[in-house]
């Protein structure tokens, strides 16, 4: 279950940090950049005896630097990466997801907090960026996708009126993972149902 309320806790914390970002809020998002710093080393504390530890770490660094990359992404005075909130907020969250894999995390939990997470996480942003509470607004209008310009690509995205559904049949996989067992492990490789 650790995993479950890690990457919960992670990915809405993340929004936190962005919902500074668009509130301009400096001191306030770069502490919140810090605590996710120190937030993306904890899958090191939950190893299994056969993860991957490089991979592990790695993840974990590159978490880092995702979160980074957000501040820079908001401080015009710092200019060591190129802006692009988008790539950046998908490398923390996704590395630190990553992380837990590679750790030995639950993939049944690790899936299941992605959903709920992503509600408050953009209800975060919303709030910064003064927008209504349930605003599906991305960089897309309309927010059908949201943009990594870096990459040049369109990522398509889901908005309340499914992700709010999705988010409670998650909370129900994590339960039932939770009461019977159920797990899916990539390090060391197992499933039981």
């Amino acid at each position: 279950m650790p995993e479950f309320l890690f990457l919960f806790f992670y990915r809405s914390v993340s929004g936190v940090q962005n919902a500074f970002g668009y509130a301009k809020s400096h001191a306030m998002r770069a502490i919140t950049g810090v605590v996710l710093a120190f937030l993306a080393f904890m899958p090191l504390g939950y190893l299994s005896p056969a993860a991957w530890r490089p991979g592990v770490i790695t993840a974990c660094i590159l978490a880092v630097a995702g979160a980074a990359g957000v501040e820079f992404s908001f401080n015009r005075q710092l200019k060591f990466l190129p802006r692009d909130i988008h790539l950046y907020e998908t490398v923390t969250t996704g590395m630190a997801t990553i992380a837990w894999l590679l750790a030995g995390g639950n993939l049944v939990l690790i899936a299941a907090s992605v959903y709920p997470a992503m509600i408050l996480h953009k209800m975060a942003i919303n709030l910064g960026a003064g927008l209504p509470l349930l605003s599906d607004k991305t960089d897309d209008p309309a927010g059908r996708y949201f943009t990594i310009p870096i990459l040049r690509i369109r990522i398509p995205r889901l908005g309340f009126a499914v992700r709010i559904p999705l988010a409670v049949v998650s909370l129900g996989l994590a339960w039932a993972a939770w009461r019977y067992g159920w797990q899916v492990t990539v390090f060391p490789f197992k499933i039981h149902f």
